[in-house]
This record gives C-alpha cells, structure tokens and sequence, in this order.
C-alpha cells in the first residue's frame, strides 16, 4: 500500500484524474500484470506529457533503471512516442516522451491481454469441471 500512496503523491490531478482515482488505476494495472514503474509513468505522461527520462524520474519518484524498464514496457505495447532531442553538445541525445493516445487507447493492449487470460481461465475451469464430472 506504501508503493500506491508513493504514485500518488507523484501523480496528482491528472488531467483529472483525482489522486484517489489514480491511486486505484495504478493498482488495477498492477493487478492486471503491468509493473509498478510502468503503471505509475503510464498515468505519470498522461498528466504531463513530454517528458524526458529526468523528468519522469523526479516527478514519480523512481531510480533511471525503474523509468528505463517501465519505458521499455510502455514501448512494448506501443503506448508511447519517442522522440529524440538533439543536444548541442555531445553525448547521448535526450529522449521526449508522450502518450501515443488517449489513456484508453493506450490501455487497450493491457486490456485486451487481461480479456484474453480471463478467457483462458474460463476454458480451464470449464475442463476441471469436465474432468471432475468425470471421475
């Protein structure tokens, strides 16, 4: 509970999205299998957006190696944009960061990969049932 009173404090009014209803969107996501990290960026960019990985980091509260993880995640079902900043410096370019979408857009793989584990179950439980009646 400590973790999700943490989100909270880092993501407040989320174009609104009260704290307590980001509080508890961050447990659902937790609980539909996304990683913590990634369930507090995810509502962290759709308060802000246009975030560099700095930025994410101070605002949520989170270490580089959690903001990396949680971006890699968010990339891999597509829910943000990247884009790079050139420095006038050297070194590595800065990275921007968005929504690729509305919230509920963004969401939909997560939801449509819980729609599908609860398919899943379904057809196992039906099976035990089957098994069961059987014996």
């Amino acid at each position: 509970m400590a973790e999700i009173d943490a989100a909270a404090n880092a993501v407040p009014e989320a174009r609104g999205l009260p704290i307590p209803l980001a509080m508890e969107l961050i447990s659902l996501l937790k609980q539909l299998g996304l990683n913590h990290s990634t369930a507090n960026v995810l509502i962290c960019l759709h308060r802000h957006d246009n975030l560099d990985s700095v930025s994410i980091q101070n605002i949520c509260n989170l270490r580089q190696p959690e903001v990396s993880i949680a971006i890699n995640e968010l990339k891999s079902i597509n829910a943000i944009r990247i884009v790079p900043q050139q420095l006038r410096s050297r070194g590595r370019p800065k990275h921007i960061y968005s929504l690729n979408g509305s919230l509920e857009e963004v969401l939909q793989p997560v939801i449509i990969n819980a729609q599908d584990k609860l398919i899943q179950m379904q057809q196992q439980l039906e099976d035990i049932g089957k098994i069961t009646s059987l014996l």
